[in-house]
């Protein structure tokens, strides 16, 4: 039925989900708003399936449908992050964290994005603004390390990992990135 579909569309994860949800929108005309949850719960799910080209082209027609959404912007550029997109992912995340300056996830994909599409001063930058708001956070040194390591500025790289590591040497995600 058309509300056990919503929920399983809605509350579903993964493959499930991606059913649900295309079985949803193939039916019956939906109201806007609702297609709009439909094909972004899919995305979300196709992202979670590593399907980030099908994500992305559910995101394509919610742009199409409703026009600048913030989280569009940063869940499509995670996608094409994932799709080694690099700039194009830069892009998206970019614009993401300009809607929402006060976002530190935004900012902090954006960083990733910028270092892995060859920016690291750009990244360098970015990481600054966070690290002037939370200077004690070690995925923020470590990562302001890492811009400056592919960068070329090894000496700049060690200092800001030593930083990282006496705040929290013991933290596998941020030290392996």
């Amino acid at each position: 039925t058309h509300a056990a579909g919503s929920a399983s569309c809605a509350w579903g994860e993964g493959a499930e989900a991606v059913a649900a949800c295309t079985e949803l929108l193939a039916g019956q005309a939906l109201r806007k708003t609702l297609r709009i949850v439909a094909l972004r719960k899919r995305a979300e799910a196709y992202a979670e399936t590593k399907e980030y080209g099908k994500a992305i082209a559910d995101l394509r027609e919610i742009f199409d449908m409703r026009g600048e959404i913030v989280a569009d912007f940063w869940l499509r550029g995670v996608s094409h992050f994932w799709l080694a997109e690099y700039k194009t992912a830069e892009r998206f995340l970019a614009a993401a964290s300009a809607r929402a300056k006060n976002n530190p996830a935004y900012l902090l994909d954006l960083c990733r994005a910028q270092v892995m599409a060859g920016h690291p001063a750009k990244a360098i930058e970015n990481f600054d603004r966070l690290i002037e708001q939370w200077p004690r956070n070690a995925e923020y040194l470590a990562g302001r390390g890492w811009a400056y390591y592919n960068s070329g500025d090894y000496p700049k790289a060690g200092e800001y990992y030593d930083k990282a590591i006496a705040i929290d040497g013991k933290n596998p995600d941020w030290f392996n990135e």
